[in-house]
């Protein structure tokens, strides 16, 4: 069983586009480690074999406990590198504006729009997986991409017939069908304005009765509040942690650990005024993010 952290704060930053070097954490607070990851080439929006293996070497004397930044969207992978080092059963929450369930460009090769599929296939002990923010339109696609999941790790040749696939997955490490170990539940920015989203988590939760990872991609906020390298939603800064202080602080649920991606884009030496506010705001919204998760730990 994972064990609550309750005296020390321990913050993990994985630094690939050096945003971090312009936020200020308060390390009297906290253990911040910073990891340098700019040197590690393969990473951005995909992450190739070669990069994954690296990764996962940095990240073998951490645990999935405390607080993960890794950085803008295109690093929202990293969920699963983290994700994969619990061993109990959880349900994993995902706020996000978009659903990284898309079929990979490349076959087999992890990407931050279609980490959910690997996560779904090959995590043995997630047992749900809540999407809270995407649009409508995105959650229209969901059904399309699952007729598919799993087949990007299978030979070509073995994908259309029944008996064909069943055999090739058990070979290439899918034990069964991913629909029948996970459950996947997609609340839209609607849902959230409604209260549908809160009603139907809080039940589901309730229901698995399992511990939770949270994880967080900034652009699930309206732009007017952050600004991030991605299209994003209409959740005002309020709403969200209004709704995600709902989640932490129900007394039946233990959170494992949590990671936020999702900063805004970063020139380095040419970074503009209006670049500054929004490192400045996108600083602050973290530091928020640190004392509520540390608050339901103590």
């Amino acid at each position: 069983m994972t064990e609550k952290t309750h005296n020390k704060r321990k913050v993990i930053v994985m630094d690939f586009s050096g945003i971090y070097k312009e936020e200020s954490f308060d390390v009297a607070e906290q253990t911040v480690e910073v990891l340098d990851c700019s040197d590690i080439k393969g990473t951005d929006g995909f992450c190739d074999e070669e990069a994954e293996e690296k990764l996962r070497t940095l990240l073998k004397a951490y645990d999935a406990t405390g607080v993960h930044f890794i950085d803008n969207g295109n690093y929202h992978y990293l969920t699963t590198l983290w994700t994969e080092k619990i061993e109990e059963d959880f349900n994993l929450i995902i706020y996000d504006h978009h659903m990284d369930l898309r079929r990979p460009q490349f076959d087999r090769m992890l990407s931050c729009g279609s980490w959910i599929r690997k996560e779904m296939v090959f995590n043995p002990h997630v047992r749900g997986i809540i999407v809270i923010g995407p649009s409508e339109e995105q959650k229209a696609g969901i059904n399309p991409e699952l007729m598919s999941l799993g087949e990007e790790y299978l030979p070509k040749e073995m994908r259309q017939n029944i008996s064909d696939r069943k055999a090739a997955a058990l070979k290439n490490g899918i034990p069964q069908d991913p629909l029948m170990k996970v459950g996947l539940y997609c609340f839209t920015d609607e849902d959230v304005q409604s209260g549908r989203a809160r009603s139907h988590i809080s039940s589901i939760l309730r229901m698995m009765h399992l511990p939770i990872y949270i994880s967080v991609d900034k652009d699930v906020l309206n732009q007017k509040e952050l600004n991030t390298n991605w299209d994003q939603g209409t959740m005002s800064e309020a709403e969200f942690f209004k709704e995600i202080q709902h989640l932490v602080n129900a007394p039946e649920l233990r959170i494992i650990g949590m990671d936020v991606c999702g900063e805004p884009p970063f020139k380095g030496i040419d970074t503009s005024h209006e670049d500054e506010i929004d490192i400045r705001a996108s600083d602050e919204f973290n530091q928020k993010l640190i004392d509520l998760y540390y608050e339901t730990q103590s």
